[in-house]
């Protein structure tokens, strides 16, 4: 993982690990974004259901390289 991929993961992710396409699809029901900081296309948030549209291939990847939800925290100069 690149330096910046690691300061994507450790901002911008929760301790929620999206496994299962349960997991994805409750995601998708609370309208929540998910991120993969692991992977350079996927490390950008994106809705989950959008993400519910992707091959079944394509998630099962993704999966493993780990999916989190999405939470988008407030700068520390903006507090």
């Amino acid at each position: 993982m690149t330096h910046a991929l690691k300061i994507l993961y450790e901002r911008y992710h929760t301790d929620e690990k999206i496994q299962t396409l349960d997991d994805l699809e409750d995601a998708a029901i609370r309208r929540e974004a998910v991120t993969v900081p692991g992977h350079e296309k996927w490390s950008t948030h994106k809705p989950a259901a959008w993400m519910l549209r992707l091959s079944g291939a394509t998630l099962l990847q993704l999966f493993r390289e780990g999916m989190y939800v999405y939470v988008n925290e407030p700068d520390a100069e903006e507090e």
